[in-house]
């Protein structure tokens, strides 16, 4: 059987028998794109300041949800190496989102902030990961997260001294 769709030529070898117009429109090329989108390309957060937003989605429609697991960060690049400052102090929230066939394409909410380590040191630059895409979709289990740079400003003055 095969069906033109939208100028897309869907042909079915096997297991389309019974395959409703409807199921083959919803399996459109342009619904088989895949990918993750960030609603920034950078962010910027101030240590100790105001929590960021930034947003994102995925590019296609999930066959099944799709799971992004915030819990646990890949920090890489030029993280400054200061031995008085022991601490990665970036707090991201929520710690998951759950992408489903119906909200793929809506914007889902990230807000981070870093706190306040107290640890004079330059601004700090890094590349902000996140572990692969999980889901029933083999499409889009297993897929990687982009990174995402970000700059962290320094609050703290060379001469500061904190109180006791």
């Amino acid at each position: 059987m095969k069906t033109f769709v939208a100028g897309i030529l869907i042909t079915c070898i096997l297991g389309c028998a019974g395959t409703s117009t409807e199921d083959l429109l919803n399996a459109s090329f342009a619904d088989r794109i895949i990918g993750f989108e960030y609603g920034a390309t950078a962010i910027e957060l101030e240590e100790g300041g105001d929590s960021q937003t930034i947003t994102v989605n995925l590019a296609g429609r999930p066959l099944s949800d799709v799971t992004l697991d915030l819990s646990e960060q890949i920090v890489s690049g030029a993280l400054a190496s200061y031995p008085e400052c022991t601490t990665f102090d970036l707090n991201i929230n929520p710690t998951e989102i759950i992408f489903t066939p119906e909200n793929f394409a809506d914007s889902q909410e990230i807000t981070l902030q870093y706190e306040n380590n107290f640890c004079v040191h330059q601004s700090l630059f890094f590349e902000l990961g996140f572990p692969r895409l999980s889901s029933n979709d083999g499409k889009y289990n297993n897929q990687i997260v982009p990174t995402l740079p970000v700059v962290v400003i320094e609050d703290l003055q060379n001469d500061f001294v904190p109180q006791a």
